[in-house]
């Protein structure tokens, strides 16, 4: 059975209907009719859909949502449903809320942008700028004086990953690695940027995001979700057999807002990534600049578990032109900025991922993808 049969079969369709159901769907803007895509663009659509399907078959349980863009047009959407481990089948569609897990810090990384365009702060502001704890060295081997807010969204900062939540206050942090010296994933980093921040504007930070980033772009579907409200379409995550179903969902807190905890519909997520692919400017509103865009996308340590690059808050590709959004339900997000293409996958997947898949090819590929699709705009 081939890759473009199997989505017939799970989705209910036949292979010559499925470009067709592809473009049906409204998302921000309306996507172009068939006979807008030429037949090369056609078959690296299908591509695409069977590439996503085939994830969905290793990823168990899962559901898939796919949105394309280039510039800010939408050039189409499907959904793809899954099943999820003990509860009934969720609706798949426009509306499904997904959860982004860490795919939430790149928001932080527009907000942090721009509050820098607004002249709000300076990247390479010491952190004791704005939280008095940095103006004392600290117990651990380096000063936290040295921590910048750039520190903080790279990964560099050499604070530990422990969440304050679990192991004690956040003002017992240390710092145990030379800042700005090696990417090590840091949950103290970024709770500490959201206070930052906070306190550079004197402002909560879901306000901060709602106000300068969300409103801005239109982005009416995209939440925190503190508490699991059976009114939203919200996409469950985490299989198990729990007493309270409501465990099947990510939630947030205050402190953990720029690291995890926002939804959104496929369609919202792509057109946060069409932000990016267009330099900063959407629906005439400029956010920050394609300099500044340049600053997050620019690698600023690798993590060694897969010799991933690490910007601000985005994972980089540089070699390939592309910078990710993704988080651990293995959504996605790959932005191709010299062809202005967003490419989008939503799942819902927390668990084991059998060595089948590798995240870091999936995010490659999808990258791959948006050039594709880019470079026959241009033919």
């Amino acid at each position: 059975m081939t890759q473009a049969s199997a989505v017939a079969r799970r989705t209910g369709i036949h292979r010559r209907d499925l470009l067709c159901l592809l473009l049906a769907c409204l998302c921000q803007t309306r996507p172009a009719p068939l006979s807008a895509l030429t037949k090369a663009e056609a078959r690296v659509t299908e591509g695409l859909v069977a590439y996503v399907d085939s994830t969905m078959s290793i990823l168990v349980p899962s559901s898939a949502g796919i949105a394309i863009s280039r510039g800010e047009r939408v050039l189409f959407q499907t959904y793809l449903p899954g099943s999820f481990q003990g509860l009934p089948p969720a609706p798949v569609d426009e509306t499904t809320l997904w959860p982004l897990a860490s795919g939430t810090k790149s928001y932080g990384a527009g907000l942090l942008l721009n509050l820098v365009h607004e002249g709000l702060v300076s990247l390479d502001d010491p952190v004791s700028r704005y939280l008095p704890l940095f103006l004392e060295p600290g117990a651990g081997p380096h000063a936290r004086t040295a921590v910048t807010l750039r520190h903080l969204a790279s990964h560099t900062s050499g604070l530990g990953h422990l969440d304050p939540a679990s192991h004690g206050p956040p003002d017992s942090a240390v710092v145990l690695t030379k800042p700005g010296a090696a990417f090590a994933y840091s949950w103290l980093g970024v709770h500490f940027l959201e206070r930052a921040l906070e306190a550079a504007t004197g402002q909560d930070y879901e306000q901060l995001l709602q106000q300068r980033l969300l409103a801005p772009l239109g982005l009416a579907h995209t939440r925190f979700v503190y508490d699991v409200d059976p009114a939203l379409p919200l996409m469950p995550c985490m299989a198990g057999d729990f007493d309270d179903p409501a465990r099947h969902y990510l939630r947030v807190r205050p402190g953990s807002r720029i690291s995890h905890g926002l939804y959104a519909t496929t369609c919202d997520l792509n057109r946060y990534g069409q932000l990016w692919a267009n330099g900063g400017t959407l629906a005439g509103h400029t956010l920050f600049t394609p300099e500044l865009a340049a600053q997050a996308f620019a690698p600023h340590g690798t993590r060694a578990s897969d010799s991933g690059d690490y910007g601000l808050l985005w994972w980089v590709f540089a070699d390939e032109g592309g910078y990710v959004l993704s988080g651990a339900t293995h959504t996605v997000t790959a932005v191709v900025p010299n062809v202005q293409v967003a490419v989008t996958v939503t799942r819902n997947y927390i668990g084991h991922v059998p060595e089948a898949f590798n995240f870091y090819q999936d995010k490659l590929t999808l990258v791959r993808f948006g050039q594709r699709l880019g470079a026959l705009a241009a033919d």
